[in-house]
């Protein structure tokens, strides 16, 4: 009898590239999927995940995805340094840009769609104008940079893997440079409607920094683990945090305290969106399969299975459309649908 084949799985290396792991993160390898279909929770309401076929701007992985605000627009990035705006309806690419020789770690597009800033494997900030069809680079030396968001038009947030949190006036150049506690940021997430960032750090580290007033609200050691991703819930007061472990938890941000884990996956978590919509997360771990979570009861309520391996994953708020990306180059769109309540059950005489 031939024995299962091990499920894909990819990870960022040091290096900004793309690397394959052979054995699971975590301490078991994932079971069959009807397994976890089993799991599913009906307090959330039924739900069905529909995927189609975007497009592609490589046959590389794609390693990074952004949604401009208005919705309508997508950013991807990838491991051969090509980078990209595509048309969410329509599929036209707005731009495709060729940076060879290093790889994309994140990406971001301004609230308007004008502008387009990466970071890349050398830890530089480039930002593209779309209407002037410019190309300004901005150097960096405070680390090695591995994430960026638009806080408005006009200012972008980096962190450092080395503990710093750098804010940019992209019209002027100028910069603002924040230090955690932290000697290591490991993850990172903004809130759009508060104008906030959490950060998550080694040393058990977690952080919120407001943008508007530029300090920090807390910096705190807390009492569980780093965790690999975090992404806020829709009010902006909660974050859901994922582990190497495959584990998730609520943190709620007033009272600086978590809910219960619960693992979700054998395999760590790699990506979480929130959708303001359906009220659901939704979870990958680096396999072809997408899952829905209800953060009330944190039980899984619908997946899909995706062609390849899911690399990155983002939200389109305005259609609640999640956008997916995989290992060989392809974007997803995976669209939510009500599914048929579960019938009555009938007593007969």
């Amino acid at each position: 009898m031939e024995a299962p084949q091990e499920p894909e799985r990819y990870f960022l290396s040091a290096r900004g590239e793309l690397a394959f792991a052979k054995t699971p993160i975590a301490t078991q390898r994932p079971g069959p999927l009807s397994d976890l279909a089993s799991q599913a929770d009906v307090s959330a309401g039924p739900s069905l995940l529909r995927n189609v076929l975007l497009g592609s701007l490589s046959t590389s992985s794609c390693l990074c995805l952004a949604v401009s605000r208005l919705g309508r627009f997508c950013g991807a990035g990838y491991e051969d340094g090509t980078v990209g705006i595509v048309h969410l309806v329509t599929g036209d690419i707005r731009l495709r840009h060729q940076q060879k020789g290093t790889g994309i770690w994140d990406i971001a597009l301004s609230p308007d769609a004008n502008r387009l800033a990466w970071v890349n494997a050398g830890s530089d900030v480039v930002l593209y104008e779309l209407e002037r069809e410019e190309l300004r680079r901005y150097r960096n030396d405070q680390g090695r940079l591995t994430k960026i968001v638009f806080c408005s038009d006009e200012m972008t947030a980096c962190c450092t893997q080395e503990g710093s949190l750098i804010l940019t006036d992209i019209t002027t150049g100028s910069t603002d440079i924040h230090l955690i506690l932290s000697t290591s940021i490991k993850s990172f997430a903004h809130n759009q409607a508060n104008n906030l960032l959490c950060i998550g750090g080694k040393r058990n580290r977690l952080a919120l920094f407001d943008i508007n007033t530029h300090r920090f609200i807390f910096d705190i050691e807390t009492e569980w683990a780093c965790p690999s991703v975090i992404s806020f819930l829709s009010d902006g007061l909660a974050i859901a945090c994922g582990f190497a472990t495959g584990e998730m938890q609520i943190v709620d941000l007033e009272s600086r305290s978590g809910r219960e884990k619960e693992r979700h996956s054998h395999w760590a978590i790699s990506g979480i969106v929130f959708d303001t919509g359906s009220k659901l997360m939704f979870i990958v771990d680096g396999t072809p399969t997408l899952r829905a979570v209800d953060p009330k009861s944190m039980r899984i309520v619908s997946q899909t299975q995706l062609p390849s391996a899911i690399t990155c994953v983002a939200c389109d708020e305005n259609t609640h459309t999640i956008i997916v990306g995989c290992s060989n180059g392809t974007i997803h769109l995976v669209r939510q649908f009500p599914g048929l309540p579960r019938p009555k059950r009938i007593e007969l005489g």
